[in-house]
């Protein structure tokens, strides 16, 4: 990832591969880290897996709403001893405090 910057960018290098990159990429794999048979039909294959995964991941900042919220809107007053009791009953105990 460091190499290319983003994922879209390892995926335009792997599309774009000649058989001797191909080839190069593949040593590289073996020797380098070890990894026996190439990943690249499998990265290939699951492009699609891979793009959605980093959407997912990928935590939203340009929210105009988020932009003017006043975080003290967020804070919960939580009755802590009921809290507790709750995570007893339901046998939570690492939870209680």
């Amino acid at each position: 990832m460091s190499h290319y910057g983003s994922i879209e960018k390892i995926y335009e290098a792997l599309e774009n591969l000649d058989k001797a990159k191909e080839k190069e990429l593949n040593a590289f794999f073996k020797e380098s880290l070890g990894i026996k048979r190439t990943p690249i039909k499998n990265l290939l294959l699951y492009k699609e897996d891979a793009i959605i995964s980093k959407k997912l991941a990928t935590i939203k900042t340009d929210i105009d709403e988020i932009q003017e919220l006043d975080i003290n809107r967020l804070k919960l007053d939580i009755d802590k001893s009921r809290m507790n009791e709750e995570f007893k009953r339901l046998g939570m105990n690492s939870l209680i405090k």
